[in-house]
């Protein structure tokens, strides 16, 4: 008889109760920045969660975000002009989710998220940083297993970038941070 035998690290039942509490999710998210570092941003995320109750869950998700971000102004002295461009810029964000939805109206379900996490730049001389963002929203039952959610929240990413200073032959790395108005159209499953 083996020490093993009768033995499970977890028990069926409770991993059958485990496995229908897990909530999956798509959702499209697209917003214009509030500052002037970038000008918008577009994304696609996925995340599965694990409802404790009929009000609070929590999980993991991750995605793509595309941003039409803003370089650093570089200062030529030779003819003394700045200059500036937008550029398209990947990042994959990477966080936790916390929802709750005390309440019930009918088929409308109102509550509050909050995101957490890191996003990570997929390009040169970018880094990535932390991902924070808080936000409201309302879920409407489709039917027994399908509830459309819709979000409005503020998104605030802490950045990073590396150039090359010419006229100091050397790179500097400058942090800041962005802040985008992010509006969530998406599909619980």
């Amino acid at each position: 008889m083996s020490v093993y035998e009768g033995r499970s690290s977890m028990n069926p039942s409770k991993l059958s109760k485990f496995l229908k509490g897990l909530d999956y999710s798509a959702e499209l998210s697209a917003g214009p920045s509030l500052d002037d570092r970038s000008k918008f941003s577009l994304g696609v995320c996925f995340f599965a969660a694990h409802r404790f109750n009929d009000t609070l869950s929590l999980g993991l998700g991750a995605g793509f975000r595309g941003s039409q971000g803003k370089q650093i102004e570089i200062f030529n002295p030779v003819y003394a002009v700045a200059s500036s461009k937008y550029d398209f810029e990947v990042l994959l964000p990477v966080f936790a989710r916390l929802r709750a939805t005390p309440y019930r109206f009918g088929r409308w379900t109102p509550g509050v998220m909050l995101d957490l996490g890191a996003a990570i730049r997929l390009m040169e001389s970018r880094m990535g940083g932390l991902f924070f963002e808080p936000a409201l929203g309302v879920d409407y039952k489709l039917n027994s297993r399908l509830k459309l959610n819709l979000a409005l929240g503020v998104n605030w990413m802490q950045t990073a970038y590396d150039y090359e200073n010419y006229w100091y032959s050397q790179t500097e790395r400058i942090g800041s941070s962005t802040t985008t108005l992010m509006c969530h159209v998406g599909l619980d499953f």
